[in-house]
């Protein structure tokens, strides 16, 4: 369930250990929205003591990952539709910024990175691997982001999507998502920073969309 890596020594580096830990569960839908998370079973499984575990409980809260019930017991926090689309309206413009500011400022180096990880991305879905085309896919907006030279833009956009990301891990309507980052890449590779914005944008709402519809499907269960 969780990764394998050795420990951190430190007890900061231990506590954001757990936490990256756990907050990628939530991103990869293993922990889904509402769920209860129990401390001991986390720190038996990361083989940490519950020290941790607890802090890490603390600061995921904090970023509105987790929420604890009035018995004490602690909760992916649920989501419901219109807090979907609260966190939409703020990364939809985000993210236009984002591919607006890469269209504009990306050097070269960067740019060659963007085109090359478009085609790892139609690689991935000419051979069927859906869940790596997701994983590219994701990895193309963190991209954009660093392009933009913003470097408040991935603080800002990542919690956004964290709580959601479950939503993403197979894309729907994959060949749409790869017209789209094509032409997303194109208008950044020339420039064309309204082109780009309005790409952008028109992703973000596709993004949207299917979020929306996969809570529904999950409330539905």
């Amino acid at each position: 369930m969780y990764g394998d890596q050795p420990h951190p020594r430190s007890a900061d580096a231990l506590r954001g250990w757990v936490r990256a830990e756990i907050r990628a569960q939530i991103a990869s839908g293993a922990l889904h929205p509402g769920s209860r998370i129990l401390e001991r079973e986390i720190a038996d499984t990361l083989t940490v003591s519950r020290v941790p575990v607890r802090e890490a409980f603390r600061l995921l809260e904090a970023e509105g990952y987790l929420v604890s019930g009035k018995s004490g017991g602690v909760r992916v926090r649920p989501l419901d539709a219109d807090e979907v689309n609260e966190m939409f309206d703020v990364r939809v413009e985000l993210e236009a910024l984002a591919a607006r500011s890469a269209a504009v400022k990306a050097p070269p180096a960067q740019i060659n990175d963007l085109c090359r990880q478009l085609e790892g991305s139609r690689h991935h879905l000419a051979t069927g691997h859906l869940s790596d085309f997701a994983a590219a896919n994701s990895n193309l907006h963190s991209m954009v982001r660093a392009a933009s030279g913003n470097r408040f833009l991935g603080d800002r956009v990542g919690p956004l999507i964290g709580r959601v990301s479950w939503a993403f891990q197979v894309s729907s309507e994959p060949e749409l998502v790869l017209d789209l980052h094509t032409r997303l890449i194109t208008a950044i590779a020339e420039h064309r920073f309204a082109d780009a914005e309005a790409v952008m944008r028109e992703d973000t709402e596709h993004n949207r969309r299917v979020a929306l519809a996969r809570l529904e499907a999950l409330h539905d269960e």
